[in-house]
């Protein structure tokens, strides 16, 4: 049954490692940053670590893509010279 489960499953745990490495290398790279710090403050690593996948998973969530289009438009409109 392990077998089983490891053929049908497999991918997971390699795109998890994969996950948790991003996480530890980004992690890595903000640690001793003023954005770190204002990001994070006195959280745990355990907190970090949830931020972070957090973020990478934005990456597929439809909505926040949406909201990302959206808030984008509308910073290029306002920046736009009026015509009239």
């Amino acid at each position: 049954m392990e077998a089983r489960v490891i053929a049908e499953h497999g991918d997971y745990r390699a795109s998890s490692r994969s996950v948790a490495e991003d996480v530890s290398e980004i992690l890595g790279m903000m640690g001793s940053c003023t954005v770190g710090q204002q990001c994070f403050g006195e959280a745990s690593v355990v907190e970090r670590e949830l931020s972070v996948e957090g973020w990478l998973a934005l990456e597929e969530d439809i909505h926040a893509i949406e909201d990302t289009v959206d808030a984008e438009c509308a910073k290029e409109r306002a920046t736009e010279p009026d015509d009239e």
